[in-house]
């Protein structure tokens, strides 16, 4: 059943989402990697993962980091009939970030803003993975 099938893809996808979400917020407590983790690796590919990490790698050479409360995932809901690249589904989330701030050098630099993206999946070598993101900053979720 089509349904069945599209309901099981939109659970994979927030599963997904929800997977990255959490290791980027670590990633970021970190300071950032220069090289992709595992779990980047495991759901994230193409120009996602290359801009992901490129704001990774910002975070090593500036020597910045974040602390606070991890962003919170508010809203995550399907975006049916969008596409980029011939993703196989799309989400649209809105991520509450403002509890986090970045330090440098024992400073705060700036704080965590929320953002509301559509994020698009697709599967590469079998494997369901954010492949894309079109996003801005928002007031609130």
């Amino acid at each position: 059943d089509e349904m069945v099938a599209k309901d099981a893809l939109y659970a994979e996808a927030e599963a997904v989402y929800r997977t990255y979400l959490a290791e980027d917020a670590r990633i970021l407590r970190l300071g950032g990697v220069d090289e992709p983790t595992k779990v980047l690796l495991e759901t994230t590919a193409g120009d996602f993962l290359a801009g992901a990490m490129a704001d990774y790698r910002d975070l090593v050479a500036s020597g910045t980091n974040a602390r606070g409360n991890d962003p919170v995932l508010k809203t995550i809901e399907r975006a049916p009939g969008n596409s980029k690249a011939g993703s196989l589904a799309a989400m649209v989330t809105c991520v509450d970030g403002s509890s986090f701030e970045f330090i440098r050098d024992g400073k705060s630099v700036s704080r965590g803003t929320a953002v509301q993206n559509e994020n698009y999946f697709s599967r590469v070598d079998g494997v369901l993975k954010v492949i894309g993101a079109d996003g801005r900053q928002v007031e609130a979720c």
